[in-house]
């Protein structure tokens, strides 16, 4: 089994992702059911077909830079690309 992912903590011991970001990352990964469980910059997301739902903010083309442990991928069912965990599992997120 994978070892978990742990959000990345600014110098401060606040949430965070270092400074990598344009925004506060807010609750990536956190799970949701709708747009509105997650912060402004983020998106309820799907990371394959019938999964879990979690939040997930957009990346790339000018967009935020993903945390550690993040990466720039596509989603199921979306044209945008998203951070999600580089496992590919937001379950083994450690909050």
């Amino acid at each position: 089994m994978a070892d978990p992912i742990v959000r990345a903590q600014n110098s401060d011991g606040s949430s965070g992702n270092g400074g990598q970001s344009n925004g506060d990352p807010g609750d990536l990964c956190a799970p949701c059911s709708t747009r509105y469980d997650c912060n402004a910059m983020e998106s309820c997301v799907e990371l394959s077909r019938g999964g879990d739902r979690f939040c997930s903010p957009e990346c790339g083309d000018g967009n935020i830079r993903c945390p550690q442990g993040y990466v720039c991928s596509d989603v199921y069912n979306l044209s945008s690309l998203h951070c999600v965990p580089d496992t590919g599992d937001c379950n083994q997120v450690v909050f």
